[in-house]
């Protein structure tokens, strides 16, 4: 597994955009939800688990497919205020 932190002032909406469920419903740090990551046209790219730990959020991708997923949320964040660090 890989994980991800993602800081940024648009961290709700950038991954309103790129998961299925909603991040809002991780209300309390330490909570974690299964969600499926999203290409552009609605099609699911893979599966990863997101934390709520506040601003930022951690994110588990898998090691096998970790390059492409990165690549593909790196793509999608060009349009959010969003930092992605491995």
């Amino acid at each position: 597994m890989t994980v991800l932190e993602l800081r940024g002032a648009d961290i709700e909406a950038y991954l309103g955009k790129l998961l299925t469920n909603d991040i809002r419903k991780l209300s309390k740090p330490g909570q974690a939800m299964y969600y499926a990551m999203l290409n552009e046209d609605g099609g699911v790219l893979d599966d990863l688990i997101a934390y709520s730990i506040g601003n930022p959020v951690l994110v588990v991708v898998n090691c096998a497919t970790c390059s492409r997923d990165i690549a593909w949320m790196g793509g999608v964040a060009e349009s959010f205020e969003v930092d992605i660090q491995e």
